[in-house]
């Protein structure tokens, strides 16, 4: 959490780039939320971290025009969860639509609410809440199940260790999306007409081995017990022994940053697999002859995967930062040409799942 006291919520709410639905949490609140090592470490970098999309420029350009391109309409309502310092909330905003950043790093947001001031952009809500708790951590969101068009989940499942609680997270996500009708309401048989996006970003195993290679190489040999349990091998690698990771239970899970916060990262081909086994329920408020409450279930459908820095991966995309003009140009059109393929997904450190939901009846 930052240092300083939060600021006066009437105060914030007089802040003509805030919108009037703004709700900071209060001391003790945002204090809770912040005991965990993600949240300790954002507050500790968050100025590192509005930067971060400046040096990583091909990341942010890739990730915004897919997130752009999928939205359907004007002025639509948007949340954006794990938002940080809002630079994907405040370019939304500027075409107009209504935004809501959330976060678990009270400084982060705090970065956030200034940079939107000095953009001369309104947010329309700003709130501390956690991801993966996001209606526990963040009450006043629960009026507003199934009232968002678009959902940004870029960073929240970065650091969670196990699947139930990136199920949970995407699941809490999903929640806030609209309900669309399906085919078989007027439309095309399957075809979903109406309904929210997901947008969710992941680091791969394989951006982080590449840094390994180019930070210190000798470090995979040194440390192969832990790396054989990290891609799932059950075993060592080269001649250290495993560390009693038999069953592949630690396969994507980096538990060593010295920071103490920790972090998963994915293979390519767990995401799809990922989102179909989560079930999104969006009380309707009927009640069936048994007492149960009826609800519309969703459950997800990738639309598409998209590597965020394209062929060239991190390190080469960082070549593209001084470019402007028809050579930015040039090398944005030839990269977004090949964001989708199967092929390039591996070689982008970041790769952000454009997710749609499907009907599913079920009783919640």
């Amino acid at each position: 959490m930052s240092s300083q006291p939060h600021p006066d919520p009437a105060a914030h709410a007089m802040n003509p780039h805030l919108g009037p639905s703004l709700l900071l949490k209060s001391p003790s609140e945002s204090t809770a939320i912040s005991q965990s090592g993600v949240a300790k470490y954002y507050d500790a970098n968050s100025t590192a971290e509005h930067a971060r999309l400046i040096s990583g420029k091909v990341e942010f350009e890739i990730s915004l025009r897919t997130v752009i391109s999928s939205l359907q309409g004007e002025e639509l309502r948007i949340a954006d969860i794990g938002g940080g310092t809002g630079r994907y909330a405040v370019e939304l905003a500027k075409l107009g639509h209504q935004v809501t950043l959330i976060d678990i790093s009270q400084s982060e947001l705090d970065i956030a609410a200034s940079h939107a001031a000095a953009s001369n952009i309104q947010l329309d809500a700003i709130h501390c809440a956690d991801a993966s708790n996001l209606f526990e951590t963040c009450p006043a969101l629960s009026s507003q199940i199934g009232t968002f068009d678009a959902v940004l989940l870029m960073g929240p499942l970065y650091h969670l260790l196990e699947e139930r609680e990136r199920e949970r997270a995407m699941g809490n996500a999903g929640r806030l999306l609209k309900v669309g009708t399906s085919g078989d309401e007027g439309g095309v048989e399957g075809e979903e007409k109406g309904g929210g996006v997901l947008f969710a970003s992941f680091v791969t195993t394989f951006g982080h081995l590449r840094g390994v290679a180019r930070k210190d190489p000798g470090r995979l040999g040194r440390e192969g017990g832990f790396y054989g349990g990290y891609l799932g091998f059950g075993s060592g690698l080269g001649n250290r022994g495993g560390d009693g990771d038999r069953d592949g239970s630690m396969a994507g899970k980096y538990t060593r940053r010295e920071e103490g916060v920790v972090s998963y990262h994915v293979h390519p081909s767990e995401i799809r697999g990922l989102f179909e086994k989560v079930e999104v329920a969006i009380p309707q408020g009927k009640i069936d002859g048994e007492g149960q409450r009826k609800g519309t279930g969703k459950r997800f459908k990738v639309e598409k995967l998209v590597a965020c820095e394209g062929f060239l991966g991190a390190d080469l995309a960082e070549n593209l930062n001084g470019l402007e003009g028809e050579e930015w140009t040039a090398w944005m059109g030839a990269l977004c040409r090949y964001v989708g393929d199967e092929c390039v997904l591996g070689a982008s450190e970041h790769l952000l799942a454009v997710v749609r939901l499907v009907n599913l009846d079920v009783d919640v």
